[in-house]
Formats: structure tokens, C-alpha cells, sequence
């Protein structure tokens, strides 16, 4: 998708810029695609678009590393963008 246009959002894809938007610190990946039902690769076709980004949060406990990581999907400015439009 790089440097092509992009295409109008689809209802889910705006739907999941909204989710996202609505939240600061974001969503994870599993609540995207099990509590909302979207599909993984309209989440990774967001991310190479560059309307929103992941990233890797390791869980700890009583201050201990649990081994556990946490993808999380984050809004860009491009995201909000095209939300406006």
C-alpha cells in the first residue's frame, strides 16, 4: 500500500479508527478481534497503511517479569485523518 492512494475506509476499518481513537492508550489485539469481531488482516492492512501502529507491552506482576506480552494497536495522526474525511 505504500505510496498508492489510499481507498476509502471500509465500515469495519472505520469502526476500528473509531474504537481506537476513543481510546488513549488504544486496544489490544485480542479485544479488537474476539470482542468486536474484526478480522486480522483488515487490523495488519491498518498498520501497513500507516493509520495505526502496534506495539509489544511485556505484562509484569509483584513487580516481576510474567514472561507474558501484550500486542496493543494504537491510532496515527494518518488514522485520524481519515477519519475526518
Amino acid at each position: 500500500m505504500a505510496g498508492h492512494p489510499r481507498k476509502r475506509l471500509t465500515d469495519d476499518e472505520r469502526r476500528a479508527l473509531q474504537l481506537l481513537a476513543f481510546n488513549p492508550l488504544g486496544a489490544t489485539v485480542a479485544a479488537l478481534v474476539f470482542g468486536h469481531g474484526f478480522n486480522l488482516q483488515m487490523l495488519d492492512d491498518l498498520v501497513r497503511a500507516r493509520l495505526a501502529r502496534c506495539y509489544c507491552v511485556t505484562v509484569t506482576a509483584g513487580g516481576r517479569t510474567t514472561g507474558v506480552s501484550v500486542v496493543y494497536m494504537k491510532i496515527m495522526a494518518t488514522g485520524r485523518n481519515a477519519l475526518a474525511e
